[in-house]
């Protein structure tokens, strides 16, 4: 189904809107773990208690993946290099 104005889906296009997403979703992501992260290590530091690294790195994912869904919101939002991209309801 083409809409008024849109382009066909080529390779070059998904590239542009994967490396888009990526390098965004990457920086997000290492920002918050980084600061997650930071936090943790102080706490432990202060409390002399110890979280472990699975509850620091489950902590870390569910942060990582909030922030990527901010991302996406993000793309969805925003328009790069000439395009915008939508979504059509199909029913």
């Amino acid at each position: 189904m083409q809409l008024q104005g849109s382009e066909e889906v080529t390779y070059s296009l998904a590239l542009k809107f994967f490396w888009a997403l990526m390098w965004r979703g990457f920086l997000a992501a290492f920002a918050v773990g980084f600061v997650a992260g930071f936090i943790i290590g102080v706490f432990n530091a202060f409390t002399g208690s110890a979280i472990s690294e699975s509850a620091s790195g489950v902590v870390g994912f569910v942060l990582g993946m909030a922030a990527y869904f901010f991302v996406v919101k993000h793309i969805l939002d925003k328009g790069f290099k000439g395009y915008r991209v939508f979504l059509v309801k199909t029913g």
